[in-house]
């Protein structure tokens, strides 16, 4: 993550501790500016940027920098993007591709699927639990992350760690279903990582988690 006009510090210490050689920016420049870049090209680090003409046009051109044949393909909702965080792990581990919609049509450089397939529930929370139901079925391990809107940005960031862990990534409110609760019962669930600070995910419900943990 960066900020749109500069690089932060967290990030630069990043950078540098990986030995980044290059970075793929995502986003056209009303998203990322142009001082982003020149910062990193400082840094001796080679840049591309991937962008379209607007959030829908950069996940079709995202979809074709991956060099698949996109026929495996998430479509998700690209103005609440909750959805599109609770399973973009499972893209990740799997080589599916994501594309965006505004809900209501796809745009001309949409493709056509043959078989289709919904996975939802009554809001995010329910719908990111049933996609831990369906599409995880053997795991004994879980990441966490608050789905309030103002708080989404350590579930995006956790994303890749879901990929690498090959597991779920559920998000949670300030309080915990008997539904999610059930789940992780059920599973057996033995690690859970729950992502971001206190003000994320409070103490008490750190505690619910804990307490469901099967322990050795």
């Amino acid at each position: 993550l960066t900020k749109s006009s500069y690089l932060p510090s967290e990030t630069i210490r990043e950078l540098k501790r990986l030995g980044v050689s290059e970075v793929s920016i995502i986003g056209g420049y009303n998203t990322i500016n142009r001082q982003v870049t020149d910062e990193l090209r400082a840094m001796g680090i080679s840049t591309e940027r991937i962008y379209g003409s607007d959030r829908y046009d950069t996940a079709i051109e995202l979809a074709k920098k991956t060099g698949s044949d996109l026929k495996k393909l998430v479509v998700v909702n690209g103005v609440n993007y909750a959805d599109a965080i609770s399973i973009s792990g499972y893209c990740a581990q799997n080589d599916y591709n994501m594309i965006l919609t505004n809900g209501k049509s796809l745009s001309d450089g949409d493709m056509i699927a043959k078989k289709t397939r919904r996975i939802s529930g009554y809001d995010r929370y329910e719908t990111s639990l049933k996609l831990s139901e369906e599409l995880y079925t053997k795991t004994d391990e879980i990441l966490m992350a608050a789905g309030d809107n103002d708080k989404m940005t350590d579930a995006l960031a956790g994303s890749q760690l879901a990929a690498y862990k090959k597991a779920p990534l559920q998000l949670v409110s300030n309080y915990m279903t008997s539904r999610q609760k059930k789940y992780i019962e059920d599973k057996k669930i033995s690690n859970a990582t729950i992502l971001g600070g206190i003000n994320s995910i409070g103490r008490s419900m750190r505690e619910s988690i804990k307490s469901l943990i099967v322990k050795d």
